[in-house]
């Protein structure tokens, strides 16, 4: 019976990490682990990130050839936030007077409120 008991208990013992909850998780979160990412901040997307993002987004359309490279280093013209129905979105927009065609002249690179990357075009939409 001792041997039961002695058994029962080292069991126990051993056993009693496993059913721990794992760090952080008791609201502590001090040391190595971060915080949940729902209580990190999220940063700011304004005008001038979204300029700074646009520029990014014409370098990937030149580098898969959707547009021609001389769209590279355009500073943007207007760095807006438009509001359509409930949504509202940035609106950065370039225009390229090297650009043959007229209607291809002025591009537009759209973001969400938050600043995810929507569309890039000619048309704004």
């Amino acid at each position: 019976m001792k041997t039961i008991t002695l058994a029962a208990a080292a069991l126990a013992a051993l056993a009693s990490p496993v059913f721990a909850h794992p760090p952080g998780e008791d609201g502590a979160h001090g040391g190595f682990y971060p915080p949940p990412v729902a209580e990190q901040p999220r940063p700011v997307f304004n005008a001038a990130a979204a300029s700074t993002a646009a520029q990014g987004v014409i370098g990937t359309m030149i580098t898969r050839r959707v547009v021609a490279p001389s769209w590279r280093g355009l500073p943007a013209v207007r760095t807006e936030l438009q509001t359509r129905g409930n949504t509202r979105r940035w609106v950065v927009t370039f225009r390229n007077d090297r650009v043959a065609d007229r209607a291809r002249r002025t591009l537009y690179v759209i973001f969400s409120e938050s600043g995810d990357y929507l569309a890039a075009n000619h048309t704004g939409a």
